[in-house]
């Protein structure tokens, strides 16, 4: 298998914890077959059953035969949903007792960088049923499975939550630590941050929750800064939504947006800032050194990734090894499994656009990772624009019609929740940022008065006035894990 970012993948048959010992997956016998069929580069060398057939069951996606990876994973997952306790729920003593133990046993550098998420702030009049929102998480599987333990859902033996104290103590150390810039890689590439991640999904127990919106993470969980172990962070949030969990799609989440991080997007790149000068064939042999200097030069060099090659190498190679700026920010160095197919089938079964409710006195609340603006008659989203036409007047004027009219709010969030982001040159879902003061304009439109906007993606989490209002009618939360272009973690109980 070859993720498009990553010039070098191999399937994991089991992966070692700390200790070095072997840590079982929970479908081998899926994994044996992966095995076999990921030795072969081509699809087409593949033998495959017929389509549809029990061994090769047709991808949701594509009319075509799901791949030995995609049954591996799949098997994985529905194995560990079998796991999950429905008769019963977890004591909040047992989830307060999780807190405490990693608390005596993380760093005093870490228990301050996630002092948001260990003693989660309360908006409002908050009651037991009150919802986690959690910032950005930037990939972080660590904070995943922290707030999963807060919401219920997950419970951990003192084992299994030593692994999880290297990863939440790795991560802080990046960011603490890092004294010029923040080398995201170096975390990317811990092959015992990934081998914890994967053990901790495996051995962790699981519960569903008795709330329909326990918790809400509100986007980024993949592709990202943090991630290390992009397979079992994958089973992982597969898991956690089967118990109840619900995760907004962010920029980060988008396969489209970071699949354009590819070799060819490297050549197309290259031949441009060179003035269009032909450049050689993948299999061609070229000189290094050249290559070198030249990518240097233009800000594609990656000196980590140049050093691993050998003299005699391929242009193709040498593509392979080239990364962009944003290289590690969407979780280049992670290690990998996923096949391509599977990745937009895990955001459908997983994500969704945006998410509207109601809590008992009527005051709604609107989330969405990159919040929305109003512009003239248009409400403007990263997913697309809307404009708001009564249900009488598109009854009588026939010739008003399209998928950007809506007269409800559930029609609104229903549309948004079938589209797929926007990708166009200057305006894709990465670059839509609304600032809060612009929500202001939403008053004008009657669906949106008293209702509350909750976003991550830009501003930062505000200690003292989390909430800001204007003209008491519109409230806009921002729920972002930055903080003067700083990251710092944040999760709010979100009261009435």
């Amino acid at each position: 298998m070859r993720f498009p970012t990553c010039p070098k993948i191999s399937w994991p048959w089991c992966c070692g914890s700390d200790k070095g010992e072997e840590v079982p997956l929970i479908a081998p016998n899926a994994i044996e077959t992966a095995r076999y069929f990921s030795s072969f580069n081509n699809p087409d060398d593949r033998n495959p059953a017929p389509p549809g057939s029990a061994a090769q069951p047709q991808s949701r996606l594509q009319n075509i035969p799901a791949s030995p990876e995609e049954i591996a994973i799949k098997n994985t997952i529905e194995q560990l949903k079998r796991k999950i306790n429905v008769a019963s729920t977890i004591e909040p003593k047992k989830i307060q007792q999780q807190i405490d133990y990693l608390n005596t046993k993380l760093s005093p550098d870490t228990q301050s960088f996630f002092a948001r998420l260990l003693t989660l702030p309360k908006i409002g009049h908050v009651e037991a049923d009150s919802p986690i929102i959690v910032g950005d998480l930037d990939g972080s599987a660590g904070r995943m499975i922290l707030l999963a333990i807060q919401a219920g859902l997950m419970l951990l033996n003192e084992v299994v939550l030593d692994k999880l104290v290297f990863i939440l103590n790795a991560e802080a150390a990046i960011i603490t630590k890092s004294k010029y810039k923040i080398k995201f890689y170096q975390f990317q590439e811990n092959k015992e941050i990934s081998a914890n991640i994967e053990y901790i999904i495996n051995n962790a127990n699981y519960y569903k929750s008795k709330s329909e919106k326990k918790i809400i993470f509100i986007g980024d969980c993949c592709h990202d800064r943090f991630s290390s172990h992009k397979l079992y962070e994958l089973i992982g949030r597969e898991v956690l939504h089967a118990c109840g969990a619900i995760f907004i799609r962010g920029n980060h989440d988008c396969y489209e947006y970071v699949k354009k991080r590819n070799r060819d997007d490297y050549r197309d790149g290259l031949k441009l800032f060179l003035n269009g000068v032909e450049l050689p064939k993948d299999t061609e042999i070229v000189d290094k050194k050249s290559w070198e200097g030249r990518l240097e030069l233009h800000g594609f060099f990656a000196e980590d990734e140049f050093k691993k090659l050998g003299e005699n190498i391929t242009f193709g190679e040498i593509l392979d090894s080239m990364r962009d700026n944003g290289y590690e920010q969407y979780g280049g160095y992670a290690l990998n499994q996923v096949p391509d197919t599977y990745w937009n089938e895990h955001v459908k079964n997983v994500f969704v656009n945006c998410l509207y409710y109601e809590d008992k006195a009527g005051k709604g609340t609107l989330i969405t990772h990159n919040g929305i603006r109003k512009n003239g008659v248009l409400i403007q989203t990263a997913f697309g624009e809307f404009s708001f036409v009564s249900e009488e007047k598109r009854k009588n004027e026939t010739s008003i019609s399209g998928p950007s009219l809506v007269s409800t709010l559930k029609e609104f969030v229903e549309k948004i929740n079938k589209l797929s982001p926007l990708f166009g040159v200057g305006n894709n879902i990465s670059n839509f940022r609304p600032q809060d003061e612009t929500y202001q304009g939403l008053n004008d439109v009657n669906v949106f008065k008293n209702v509350c906007f909750v976003h991550g993606h830009d501003g930062a989490f505000d200690d003292k006035k989390p909430v800001k209002m204007f003209d008491r009618r519109v409230s806009v939360l921002g729920v972002n894990s930055r903080c003067e272009d700083r990251i710092i973690p944040v999760a709010v109980i979100l009261g009435s």
